[in-house]
C-alpha cells in the first residue's frame, strides 16, 4: 500500500463534471468525484504558465515588429514628400 497526494474535487452537476474530466481529473465511479496526482495537477500548472509566457512574449514580439514597420513606412513616407 502506498501514500500518495491527491486534488479531490466534487462537482455540482454533471456539466462541471465533465468540465473537470476535460482537463484530465479521473472520474470515481458512481458519482460526481474526480481525482488527479498532485504531480499531474503541477505540471499542468507549469505548462500553462509556460505556454501564457510564449503568447505573451510572441504578442510582444509581433507588437514591437508591428511598430518598427509602421516606423519606417513613416519614415518612407517622409523621405518620398521632401520633409
Amino acid at each position: 500500500m502506498g501514500a500518495g497526494r491527491l486534488v479531490v474535487v466534487d462537482a455540482i452537476d454533471e456539466r462541471a463534471h465533465g468540465f473537470y474530466a476535460h482537463y484530465g481529473l479521473t472520474s470515481i465511479a458512481g458519482g460526481l468525484r474526480l481525482f488527479a496526482r498532485i504531480d499531474a495537477v503541477s505540471a499542468s500548472i507549469a505548462h500553462a504558465v509556460l505556454a501564457d509566457s510564449a503568447r505573451n512574449l510572441h504578442g510582444g514580439i509581433d507588437r514591437l515588429q508591428g511598430n518598427v514597420t509602421q516606423k519606417n513606412s513613416v519614415r518612407q513616407a517622409t523621405a518620398f514628400s521632401g520633409r
